[in-house]
């Protein structure tokens, strides 16, 4: 039997380059690879510029793409 490892990531906000290489370090640091991550709160996937104009936001937040849409 194998084991699950699941990484649980509270808002994301569109940044999964910077998602990514947290939990790329993590499993570097514990010598373990994780096989699910779960996202809570804000994931903000803004595919182009229209969802970015479509997004209803508070202005403290920004209006930011992020890098969803690579």
């Amino acid at each position: 039997m194998s084991t699950m490892r699941v990484a649980v990531v509270g808002e994301v906000k569109g940044e999964l380059d910077k998602m990514y290489a947290r939990i790329a370090e993590e499993e570097s640091a514990l010598g373990i690879k994780i096989s699910l991550i779960l996202t809570c709160g804000a994931f903000q996937g803004v595919r182009n510029e229209t969802d970015l104009r479509c997004l209803v936001q508070p202005e403290k937040f920004g209006h930011n793409m992020g890098d969803f849409h690579k």
